[in-house]
């Protein structure tokens, strides 16, 4: 028997990338959302009457109804037989004489476009086309040219042109007799302040050593050893901050196991996916409930990692979601607020069971 909603009426509500509750929406347009990438498989999908929030490929109904639908969506295409239009028997015009067809009568070419229509070749040993042959082809019988033509008598043409009578040109360039190179370089010779037409002989400028000190100058060995000290503790410190916030998501799975517990909740299952923590309840009354939260994904320190909310969805007769500041939760000795993460799910609890 199956658990799907009907495929036509608005009862899906799935969860986008940001973590938002969207729908409701026919099942026939989420599975669309999925066949064409709109939203990823791993989508969280409930409807009424569903134990729990889902990811939509871990519902094997689903994933059969994705597959027929991605069947539909890219068929294999086979070359198709051409229709031949069967004309009907009797005339569709009524016998009133005035040529119009009777409000019975429903035309096959009402939707049919004005253009003509396509040949249809078969095996036949003949073709009839629709187009009719002309007989004969009749051309003109005489072909009258224009009897003159009158082309200009004369052209005139500038009677001057008037170029320049003469060019004036060099009547003979002058090279230099000779070229004087220098015959040496010297790269370290400088002119001094008077510049090099003060009749100043060139000076060389000779660099000293560096004079190398016999023991390095480090300062006091005290202070180094305090200054190591204080550079190795906050790179420790660091190190922690990154480990732990490696472990947060982790611990915000844990944090909300104990919290249910606590609210007098039996976890009957529990689920994780790559964006969701889920978990199938039971209530003391035999009632059932489901609860769903984004799990964290570990930044560069806690800081980071709890910068962002995540969200809380409860199902418990109605639905309630809200989001959680998990850092709330965390205390300056690195441990959880167990109280407070309590009683902040235990009013998201008592608003999903409100029936207004």
């Amino acid at each position: 028997m199956s658990i799907l909603p009907p495929h036509d009426s608005p009862a899906v509500f799935w969860i986008d990338s940001a973590g938002q509750q969207q729908g409701p929406e026919p099942l026939s347009t989420v599975i669309d959302r999925v066949a064409f990438d709109q939203i990823p498989s791993s989508t969280p999908v409930w409807w009424q009457g569903a134990a729990n929030w889902a990811p939509f490929n871990t519902n094997d109904e689903l994933s059969d109804a994705l597959a027929s639908r991605k069947r539909v969506v890219a068929p294999t295409v086979e070359p198709a037989a051409q229709p031949v239009v069967e004309m009907p028997a009797a005339s569709p015009f009524a016998s009133n004489g005035n040529d119009q067809p009777s409000s019975d009568y429903a035309s096959p070419f009402a939707a049919a476009p004005t253009s003509e229509p396509t040949p249809v070749f078969s095996s036949a040993t003949s073709f009839e086309s629709p187009f009719e042959t002309p007989t004969s082809f009749q051309a003109p019988t005489s072909f009258q040219a224009p009897t003159s033509f009158q082309a200009p008598t004369t052209f005139e043409a500038p009677t001057t042109f008037g170029a320049p009578t003469s060019f004036d040109t060099p009547t003979e360039i002058e090279a230099p007799t000779s070229f004087e190179a220098p015959a040496t370089f010297d790269a370290q010779a400088t002119f001094d302040s008077a510049g090099p037409d003060s009749g100043a002989t060139d000076t060389i400028v000779v660099m000293p050593e560096p004079e190398t000190p016999a023991t390095l100058n480090l300062g006091d060995p005290d202070e180094l050893d305090a200054s190591f000290a204080s550079l190795t503790e906050r790179s420790e410190a660091y190190a922690a901050d990154q480990a732990r916030a490696a472990t947060l998501d982790e611990t915000l799975s844990t944090a909300i196991q104990a919290a249910l517990v606590e609210i007098g909740f039996g976890i009957d299952e529990s689920t994780t996916s790559a964006d969701y923590h889920s978990f199938r309840l039971s209530a003391p009354d035999g009632s059932h409930a489901s609860l769903a939260i984004a799990r964290i994904h570990p930044g560069a320190t806690v800081a980071a990692t709890v910068e962002r909310p995540v969200t809380c969805f409860v199902d418990h007769g109605t639905r309630a979601s809200v989001a959680l500041f998990f850092g709330d939760y965390l205390t300056s000795e690195g441990d959880t607020d167990q109280g407070l993460l309590t009683k902040h799910l235990a009013a998201i609890v008592a608003a999903a069971g409100k029936s207004d």
